[in-house]
């Protein structure tokens, strides 16, 4: 686990960065969507649809 301390706010949107070792090893590129979930718990929860998901 990785915690982050860089949580930017640029107008009404909060922005996290993801880690790099992740981003590389699963080849997502700048336009690549993610998934991301939220529910009432303090839990976010970040996937990869699977049509981008990294061709092996």
């Amino acid at each position: 686990m990785e915690t982050k301390r860089n949580l930017q706010l640029i107008g009404n949107t909060y922005f996290i960065s993801l880690p790099r070792k992740w981003v590389i090893h699963h080849g997502l590129k700048k336009t690549d969507k993610l998934i991301i979930e939220f529910s009432d718990e303090p839990v976010l929860t970040i996937s990869i649809p699977d049509s981008n998901k990294k061709k092996k």
